[in-house]
């Protein structure tokens, strides 16, 4: 009897110091993808490209006397990371794997954008969006596409410049869509689509995928079926059509490689080559000191990833920038100087 209630102690005891420290365990857990106390959220900003490309922008209002906030992200695959406080000054941070430690410093608030490529996948002609957010979120889909279903029920769906704008709550969320078809007559049912959507924004229920009948839902999707009869209603079969474009590729590089011909060995300069919009991107630059992140470039003149990409690279080929690699961003620096009479 004299031993058997020390073991038994030291069980109780050792039963208490596990539930502790599984306690522990998922408090710290917790706190490593939930907001601390006093941090106020914005709806995440989801803006879908239409080669799949997302950006994901996050502003938070933080109290001033937190030095470091934890945040989740929506993937580990992220680059072209700009993380700025109120004023827009640059804010240091670390990347944990699907969260990021911004070490806020003081700032009131806090506004995180990044791209990944992770959060969509094609299959046939149909994209999917899937992606889990602990915040409000708020999908951009690219313009004129078309909502095929949807895994749950929106708190809103409006249209916006021609693109499809959903408003979604916390959780898990898969969205099909489709992009439009140039010269198929399932265009105007991208429209009709959002239209149904909106109107029904405030129902219980959501259109599911269409099945492809020709009642009330005809012109709702894109499907295969219906791309090939637009195209074999016209002139010309799909083979045909083949051979136009195949002919009209050759035509175009022809006039470009002449030229290119006509224009080697002169250097470009101002008045024949560069774009308004491009002076106004290398005054930027020069008025950040000569150095400016692609990200920064996309949030101060509102572009599109590949936009942005394909006119850094233009300034890049006219030897006006260079671009370097710092980390997961890419960095621009300005090289030269001549742009508007310097």
């Amino acid at each position: 009897m004299s031993r058997t209630g020390p073991r038994g102690g030291g069980g109780k005891v050792l039963l208490v110091a596990l539930c502790v420290l599984t306690l522990g365990v998922l408090l710290t857990l917790h706190s490593s993808t939930a907001l601390a106390p006093g941090v106020q959220a914005n709806p995440t900003i989801i803006v879908v490209y239409a080669d799949g490309t997302t950006s994901v922008n996050l502003t938070l209002t933080v109290p001033g006397n937190l030095t470091s906030i934890y945040v989740p992200l929506l993937s580990s695959q992220v680059g072209d990371i700009l993380v700025s406080d109120q004023a827009g000054r640059t804010l240091s941070y670390q990347l944990n794997g699907d969260n990021m430690t911004v070490y806020s410093l003081g700032a009131t608030e806090v506004t995180i954008t990044y791209d990944t490529d992770a959060l969509t996948n094609k299959t046939g002609g149909a994209w999917t969006l899937n992606f889990a957010s602990e915040l409000n979120a708020t999908v951009v889909l690219p313009a004129q596409s078309t909502i095929l279903d949807l895994s749950g029920v929106p708190e809103s769906v409006v249209t916006q410049n021609g693109s499809p704008v959903i408003s979604l709550a916390p959780g898990p969320w898969t969205i099909d869509y489709g992009l439009p078809l140039t010269g198929s007559t399932s265009n105007s049912g991208s429209t009709s689509t959002v239209g149904s959507l909106t109107s029904s924004s405030g129902a219980s229920t959501v259109p599911s995928t269409p099945t492809g009948s020709t009642g009330s839902q005809t012109g709702t999707s894109i499907s295969s079926s219906a791309t090939s009869t637009s195209l074999s209603q016209g002139p010309f079969g799909p083979s045909s059509l083949d051979y136009i474009a195949l002919a009209a590729l050759v035509v175009a590089l022809g006039a470009i490689g002449t030229t290119l011909f006509l224009r080697r060995g002169r250097r470009p300069s101002t008045s024949e080559s560069l774009r308004a919009e491009d002076l106004e991107v290398l005054r930027f630059i020069r008025d950040k000191g000569g150095k400016a992140t692609e990200a920064e470039l996309r949030e101060r003149f509102s572009l599109p990833r590949t936009s942005q990409w394909r006119q850094v690279r233009r300034l890049e080929q006219m030897r006006y920038v260079k671009v370097t690699k710092s980390g997961q961003q890419n960095v621009v620096e300005l090289i030269r100087r001549d742009f508007d009479g310097q």
